[in-house]
């Protein structure tokens, strides 16, 4: 157990795809939840007189590295529970092992909707999932501004395509309107191509799914030859880091599926004070990774460090978080209907709002 042998520090894991080193969305997560524990640690001193310690694994390498860094964790590092900020492919495979481990896995950035249907009662996931994020934008779009002439593009990376995927269905259940589908290789983007056919599709709303460098460089592109469209997509388009402000930039006027962080008390503290640490400001994977730890950590000051009790307390849990309050369904879903926000004058502002 945690805090006997000599081991006086309380483990929790987080898995990225890529090593933080090589910066990016994998850097922003380590920081977020690395921000989190290093406040937790200062206000509380740990768990009794034990310290929380974020340990670190990528998925670098040949596929299927995920499983076993996820096992490391587990039988090597001792760790209490599981923080996710993966990708979809290998936010599966590092389920399997928290299914088999019995470890509570809390997913910051996996909004693959599969994820949750194994039917794992330790799997968690605070950031809504794709279904959750397509519904709202397709009633926002379909139902009530009743918009026709919607393209939907994305790139054809796993992820992508899901997102993509989850909104036409979504279109469909919110009204008759006509959805038209464009996927381009992520690997060797063609924006003029794409463009060409948006054009053509006499399509003037566009729904962007995908990575952020080749979707903003896709909406830069549009803005600049098509101009007077209309916009859509999820905040995770915006990125992390340095590039986040003029990423802002780039999608003025945009609708996006957003986290209140941007525009409550709460969220500008955290906005400072993740500033201050890193000299950047937080985009959204950040922030729920900073609440993915949070929770985590709250489980383990309420119950303890035995893993079945982490998971019956996250499984209860109410968290008020910087991305609102956080509580999970039977499926281990975010619960709850996320918010709209839209970009005005290089600020994320809550839709309707002035």
């Amino acid at each position: 157990m945690p805090g006997e042998a000599g081991n006086r520090t309380i483990n929790i894991g987080l898995m990225v795809s890529q090593q933080p080193s090589k910066g990016g969305l994998s850097l922003a997560a380590a920081q977020g939840a690395g921000l989190a524990i290093d406040q937790a640690n200062s206000a509380s001193g740990g768990y009794e007189g034990m310290r929380f310690r974020l340990v670190v694994r990528s998925c670098d390498g040949p596929w299927g590295k995920g499983s076993v860094e996820a096992a490391g964790l587990v039988f090597n590092d001792d760790v209490r529970a599981i923080l996710a900020s993966l990708d979809g492919r290998n936010a599966h495979l590092v389920e399997q092992v928290a299914t088999k481990a019995r470890v509570a896995m809390v997913s910051c950035r996996g909004s693959d909707p599969t994820l949750s249907r194994a039917f794992v009662p330790w799997y968690f996931r605070c950031v809504p999932d794709d279904e959750q994020q397509a519904g709202v934008l397709a009633r926002e779009i379909v139902a009530r501004r009743k918009l026709q002439g919607i393209a939907v593009v994305s790139d054809n990376g796993y992820d992508g395509q899901m997102a993509s995927d989850c909104f036409v269905e979504q279109a469909r259940l919110a009204g008759d309107t006509e959805v038209l589908q464009f996927i381009y290789d992520d690997l060797k983007p063609d924006p003029d191509a794409v463009i060409a056919r948006i054009v053509k599709s006499g399509s003037r709303n566009v729904v962007l799914f995908g990575t952020p460098d080749n979707t903003l460089r896709l909406l830069r592109e549009l803005k600049a030859k098509v101009g007077d469209l209309a916009f859509f997509g999820p905040q995770s388009i915006l990125g992390e880091g340095q590039t986040l402000i003029d990423a802002i930039k780039a999608c003025e006027g945009m609708v996006m599926v957003s986290s209140p962080y941007w525009y409550t008390e709460k969220g500008l503290v955290f906005r400072q004070e993740f500033r201050k640490a890193y000299g950047c400001l937080p985009g959204t994977l950040a922030a729920h990774a900073y609440d993915g730890m949070n929770i985590i950590m709250q489980a383990i000051l309420e119950a303890g460090t035995d893993r079945d009790d982490i998971i019956r307390s996250i499984t209860g849990t109410r968290h008020e978080g910087i991305t609102g309050i956080i509580r999970f369904g039977k499926l281990g879903n975010r619960a709850g209907e996320p918010e709209l926000a839209e970009i005005k004058n290089g600020m994320v502002i809550p839709l309707g709002r002035k």
